[in-house]
């Protein structure tokens, strides 16, 4: 596995999963949850100190950090229901 993960949003909850693949919407999630924050220059006193910026990209620090979770328990990575 690379340094990101590409997650294929799903068009429909049917089996196989993967012939309902929307290939043109996705998103890309890094690998590592400290390096998507030293990337978008996020200082680490920003957690403590609730930076706007952090209030603004916490939901992707939280999507990311829960896709690694993902990721150590299952084979393949989910699929994004839009």
């Amino acid at each position: 596995m690379g340094l990101a993960v590409r997650v294929n949003r799903c068009t429909a909850p049917h089996i196989p999963l993967p012939a309902y693949d929307d290939l043109s919407a996705f998103k890309l999630y890094l690998l590592d949850a400290g390096l998507l924050r030293r990337l978008a220059g996020l200082a680490p006193l920003a957690f403590m100190e609730g930076v706007r910026l952090f209030v603004e990209f916490k939901g992707a620090l939280t999507e990311n950090y829960i896709l690694q979770s993902l990721l150590s328990q299952f084979e393949t990575p989910p699929l994004l229901d839009l």
